[in-house]
């Protein structure tokens, strides 16, 4: 027979008749009782420290002293002891709710979150089941963090090349994808073809992007948004903004100065005037020379003192002087440009030559010589 579960004493009495005369005895069988299976890692475990979407493994393997076979059964409950609904949001799947060892994939979430789970650990006995928890507490997903803050502000000159970073390092070591869009002052995306609207290079996914500022008289604004994600539904978009300050156009500079002079030049002497200027933003510059009058008009093409100029678009020209005795006075304009509306600087140069001296005569006027010898004058 098949003993009951313990612990029991049965006693079996046994009775021999031989129709004259009978002799009776009895047995008594002592039932151990049944001892419960004994969950390895412990009846009441913790799990802590899992990451959004991480893999959890729960284990509640059991050894049986009466080498009776175990079965299991898990259940997912809540903070009550009560089974999950099918559709409760928290609710995850189990690899195999009837094996020792499971496993399951952590939920999506932006907020930390408990998770409780009974195993039933049974070896045929109902007596000598033992009901076992496990408990996973789920961190709440880490967003990306952007390296160089989430709101940069970049100032720069007009006209120039501009970079951008947005790099982004995920707190749980996840990969991290880039969108960029350039914004208003309300928060609105710009458009190709809205004003100020420029394109970043080299792609709008990239986590550092360039672009080279408009060349503008006034100072202004461009507003960038990147969005950096660990590509979770939850928690896990970064959201950082990058000001862009662009000063206004610094017009070029005349190395020597807007006001020169010249003096002293010697009739018919040859003049050099230099005009070099340097852009403060690297712009290329052009340059426009005209000869003007003392109050800065522009001489007449006939004007008597009218010069030859080597050439009028160049940072240097020269000319040779008048033929005249008198001192005299020239003047110049040079226009530097960058190309840029009013990115001009006007220099002036007055150019003074000084009166033609007359030769002197540095042998004697009068001189007496005796008759019949040679003289030299």
């Amino acid at each position: 027979f098949i003993t009951p579960a313990g612990p029991a004493e049965l006693v079996f009495a046994l009775r021999v008749d031989d129709g004259v005369g009978y002799g009776e005895d009895t047995v008594t069988v002592f039932v151990d009782p049944n001892n419960a299976p004994v969950i390895t890692n412990g009846q009441d475990q913790v799990i802590n420290d899992i990451e959004t979407r991480g893999a959890v493994t729960m284990n509640a393997t059991a050894t049986d002293a009466d080498d009776q076979p175990v079965s299991y059964t898990w259940t997912q409950v809540d903070d009550e002891g009560v089974e999950l609904a099918s559709d409760d949001p928290e609710r995850v799947v189990l690899s195999n709710p009837n094996a020792p060892v499971v496993t399951f994939t952590a939920p999506d979430i932006s907020d930390a979150l408990t998770l409780r789970f009974q195993v039933l650990v049974s070896d045929g006995d109902p007596r000598a089941e033992v009901l076992g928890t496990v408990t996973v507490n789920v961190e709440p997903n880490g967003v990306p963090v952007f390296g160089k803050g989430p709101a940069q502000i970049v100032p720069g000159p007009s006209g120039s090349l501009f970079t951008l970073d947005g790099t982004a390092v995920d707190p749980e070591g996840k990969p991290v994808t880039y969108s960029w869009t350039q914004i208003n002052a309300q928060g609105d995306e710009l458009q190709v073809g809205d004003s100020g609207f420029v394109p970043l290079s080299p792609s709008t996914t990239a986590p550092i992007v360039t672009f080279t500022a408009p060349k503008t008289p006034d100072p202004i604004t461009l507003r960038f948004r990147v969005v950096a994600s660990d590509g979770y539904a939850l928690g896990g978009d970064a959201l950082g903004t990058v000001t862009v300050e662009i000063a206004a156009n610094v017009a070029p500079q005349i190395v020597k100065g807007v006001d020169q002079t010249i003096d002293s030049v010697q009739t018919r002497g040859e003049v050099t005037l230099d005009g070099t200027a340097i852009d403060p933003e690297g712009e290329p510059v052009t340059y426009s020379w005209t000869q003007v009058n003392a109050a800065g008009e522009p001489l007449a093409v006939d004007d008597p003192t009218r010069v030859t100029l080597s050439a009028t678009n160049t940072a240097t020209a020269t000319f040779t002087g008048l033929n005249t005795s008198t001192a005299y006075s020239l003047y110049f304009q040079v226009t530097v440009a960058d190309g840029v509306e009013r990115g001009v600087t006007v220099g002036d140069i007055a150019v003074n030559f000084r009166a033609n001296v007359l030769p002197v005569f540095t042998a004697p006027t009068t001189a007496t010589a005796p008759a019949g010898i040679v003289v030299t004058l």
